[in-house]
């Protein structure tokens, strides 16, 4: 996982490799999350996103959004404070039906404990999914 979290890190900041893995670029934030899921669940055991606090961007990585978008996804801060930080972003997926469908996800990171919960919506229908987890930042 240190490779998803060195690229949301060049995704963030432009920097390469050896600069990415030897000097992080002030401001950044990079959390590495491992969470509880079930097996039939569309929200990933491990998660890593990186704030910039500078410009308030953010990108966030896992297995799905490796699996379908194949590269970090941009996500929109909706709360950033001394105890939270909320974030949502979204996945477009089709399953092996060619049924497709785009993932509402949302997060929120809880600064005092480093507790992580992310909720996923498909597009369309009443039913989600959950997470919750431990991040540790980088």
């Amino acid at each position: 996982m240190r490779v998803m979290t060195v690229c949301v890190a060049l995704a963030l900041t432009g920097a390469g490799v050896v600069e990415a893995k030897t000097t992080p670029k002030a401001g950044l934030e990079i959390y590495d999350c491992k969470l509880n899921v079930d097996n039939h669940n569309y929200v990933a055991d491990h998660i890593v996103f990186a704030l910039d606090t500078a410009t308030g961007a953010m990108r966030v990585d896992d297995g799905i959004i490796e699996f379908f978008a194949h590269k970090p996804a941009d996500a929109v801060v909706t709360g950033n404070d001394a105890s939270v930080i909320t974030f949502t972003w979204g996945v477009f997926m089709t399953n092996s039906k060619t049924q497709s469908t785009k993932m509402a996800y949302r997060a929120t990171y809880f600064r005092s404990n480093a507790i992580l919960e992310v909720t996923a919506r498909p597009a369309g229908y009443r039913n989600y999914f959950s997470g919750r987890g431990t991040c540790v930042r980088q």
